[in-house]
Parts: structure tokens; C-alpha cells; sequence
């Protein structure tokens, strides 16, 4: 494995959590789609979905 890559997953560990997502066949393309055309990825996507559904609960 390359140099920068085992750095790069050793700075994710220390400084991210991870969580696993589970999504019904056909719909993760969906969600690549829409969070494409809004200018995010996946990622920031379901992470700005998330954190507006705790902002509004809280």
C-alpha cells in the first residue's frame, strides 16, 4: 500500500467516526444523483440531511 494512503487512513481514524448506511437496491444512484446536482457528495449530503432532521428535533 502507498505511503500517503495508509497516512491518510490513519489521520480518518483518529479523527472521524464512521458509520455504515443501509439503502434499498437502486437507490444509493439516486442519492449519488441528486447530492451531484447539488454541487455535494455523497457524504456531505446525507451529513447536511442528518444534522438539518437534529436541528430540527432539537
Amino acid at each position: 500500500m502507498q505511503k500517503h494512503v495508509v497516512a491518510t487512513n490513519k489521520y480518518n481514524k483518529k479523527a472521524y467516526d464512521f458509520m455504515r448506511l443501509f439503502v434499498k437496491k437502486g437507490e444509493l444512484e439516486k442519492l449519488k444523483e441528486i447530492a451531484k446536482n447539488q454541487g455535494k457528495s455523497l457524504n456531505k449530503f446525507v451529513t447536511d440531511a442528518v444534522y438539518k432532521e437534529v436541528d430540527n428535533i432539537t
